[in-house]
């Protein structure tokens, strides 16, 4: 029966390394952690039936999270270090995004309500332990790819169940319940977070099943995924859900350094878009009118689809309110004042219009540029295919900030960040001979 079941974890791992993982304390640790800060929700969900269970106040539950949260994180500190490894950037990250923030609060009192609101306020929505900013700790605490391509798998197969319960919930009652522009609880078709969920562990399928060729039952699990996204989430979710067929693609094509047909596949592609969407246009109307329930089909069917849905006012809004001073630094949360009374969130739905506001334009433009330049050569250089598959799947998840969301709270955006530099900490990116030159004699010296 042991070697039974360790022949389905190497299959199912896609690796022969599942040894190392289970004969490690640290990473075992490693991959609870990551599941305990990714699946927070259903983590939430547990942690409030023992609330409930023992007659204790509902306040407690995100002490009794941060506990356990802060509890995992020092136990996997305590094991001796990787080499080469000391996690000082992520102390100086959370220095510096501590001190903007309170930097921010003493010299903008204008901002003050929008950082004490119990609700989108700073506390709540940014340092709270299981908001964006920590996924770069969790994923810079993962030492290799095998462990981060365990976890992220031990992630997806977690939560497909709890998404597909929710899913036919919704369905069952015929509405999901949502927090609307104006803070109030109404009922709606979809429901945008959900979408985004979702969105995350379909890469994980798509990556898994696909890429690595894993079995049938991954590739089903990933149409299973789509199929949610199309009835439950937003336009946005689906939207990015088609590129990151195309990029997985160009992924693959880039490896093998076949760049004339990824050229064709790019030209192609966008033809094919243009037709899948007058196709898709033609079936919501004839072929499947049983789904006309999604709010997805129903814009594709009145050709409503690629309505902007108020993101264009609050970014015209954000940038013509603060027009006289784009160029210096507004610190975060500097739009909340003019996006809140459009949308109670406060948020520019944008991640470059957000950047660009609190950093100020100088600033925000070399950030910008970093941020894509890094992406880029995430894609093109790195050679560890795990690594490669974890950041293909959290930066497909972060484009929802180009339409959604705020880049302060959102996992995915963080965890691209730690994969990068894990790339550069585990020497998995591809480097020059003269670099390669550079860091031997660096070695040698020390």
């Amino acid at each position: 029966m042991t070697y039974s079941l360790k022949k389905y974890i190497n299959k199912t791992l896609n690796s022969k390394k599942a040894d190392d993982i289970f004969s490690d304390p640290r990473k075992v640790l490693g991959v609870v952690l990551f599941v305990y800060y990714f699946a927070h929700k259903p983590v939430l969900s547990v942690l409030s039936r023992v609330i409930q269970f023992g007659g204790l106040p509902h306040s407690l539950l995100s002490i009794l999270y941060s506990v356990g949260f802060v509890g995992l994180v020092l136990w996997l500190l305590s094991f001796p270090k990787p080499e080469n490894e000391n996690y000082l950037d992520v102390f100086w990250l959370y220095s510096f995004i501590v001190l903007f923030f309170l930097l921010t609060w003493i010299l903008r009192p204008e901002l003050r309500y929008f950082y004490e609101r119990e609700t989108f306020g700073v506390l709540d929505s940014v340092f709270m332990f299981r908001r964006g900013i920590y996924a770069y700790l969790v994923i810079r605490l993962l030492s290799d790819g095998t462990q981060l391509d365990f976890a992220l798998k031990t992630l997806a197969i977690l939560n497909v169940i709890l998404f597909t319960l929710q899913f036919i919930k919704a369905n069952i009652q015929g509405y999901w319940l949502i927090v609307s522009p104006t803070g109030n609880l109404m009922k709606a078709p979809y429901q945008l977070g959900f979408g985004y969920d979702v969105l995350l562990i379909s890469m994980i399928f798509l990556w898994w099943g696909f890429y690595k060729k894993g079995p049938w039952l991954i590739k089903l699990l990933f149409f299973w995924s789509a199929i949610i996204i199309a009835r439950g989430g937003s336009r946005g979710a689906l939207l990015f859900l088609i590129f990151s067929v195309l990029l997985l693609i160009a992924i693959s094509l880039i490896q093998q350094k076949k760049f004339k047909t990824l050229f064709i596949v790019v030209i192609s592609g966008a033809i094919l878009a243009v037709l899948g969407f007058v196709i898709l246009k033609y079936l919501a109307g004839t072929i499947l009118p049983a789904l006309n329930q999604s709010r997805t089909l129903k814009l594709i069917l009145s050709g409503e689809f690629l309505y902007d849905n108020g993101r264009i006012r609050i970014w015209t809004t954000v940038f013509n309110k603060m027009r006289d001073n784009y160029y210096l630094p507004g610190g975060p949360f500097s739009e909340r004042p003019v996006v809140a009374p459009i949308n109670i969130a406060g948020y520019s739905h944008n991640v470059f219009v957000e950047i660009l506001i609190d950093f100020g334009l100088f600033f925000g433009i070399i950030i910008i540029i970093a941020l894509a330049y890094f992406s880029l050569k995430m894609f093109i250089k790195c050679k560890n295919e795990e690594i490669l598959g974890a950041f293909f799947v959290f930066f497909v998840s972060s484009m929802a900030l180009l339409t959604s969301l705020t880049f302060w709270n959102y996992p995915p955006f963080w965890a691209c960040l730690g994969l990068i530099v894990n790339g550069y900490k585990q020497n998995v990116l591809a480097v020059t001979p003269k670099f390669k030159k550079r860091l031997k004699r660096i070695k040698q010296e020390t």
